[in-house]
């Protein structure tokens, strides 16, 4: 099986997870999101929805040189997949594929401090 065909398989059930979650989470249209007045919809229509952030895998400022980090490259690869799917979807999302950087502790306490207000926001409504 090529590469691109186990990428494909791979990424697969979690476009579907990450859908299902955003609908469950009300972050899809409240058409799709449930009754009038359940929770799923009134989280809808706030637009409140996912917030995807990534580096590409490469050495990024908190990065020795020439560090390559595989798994944040695929991340990537797949959380681009995924916010064109929620795009097409019309669910409401908000992205930071803000390049050099890899799977490691500093970028995760970094984009945690950049989405923290939002994600206050949306928690007090």
């Amino acid at each position: 099986m090529s590469g691109s065909r186990r990428r494909v398989r791979a990424v697969a059930p979690l476009l579907a997870s990450l859908t299902l979650l955003a609908v469950l989470l009300g972050a899809a249209p409240a058409s799709a999101a449930g009754p009038p007045g359940d929770g799923a919809s009134i989280v809808a229509e706030e637009q409140v929805g996912p917030h995807l952030s990534v580096g590409d895998g490469t050495a990024g400022p908190f990065d020795p040189p020439g560090v390559v980090d595989e798994l944040e490259a695929e991340l990537s690869a797949q959380n681009h997949l995924v916010a064109a799917r929620m795009e097409r979807v019309g669910v409401p999302l908000t992205t930071d594929f803000y390049g050099p950087g890899t799977h490691t502790w500093p970028y995760w306490e970094r984009e945690l401090q950049r989405s923290l207000p939002m994600l206050l926001r949306a928690l007090r409504g």
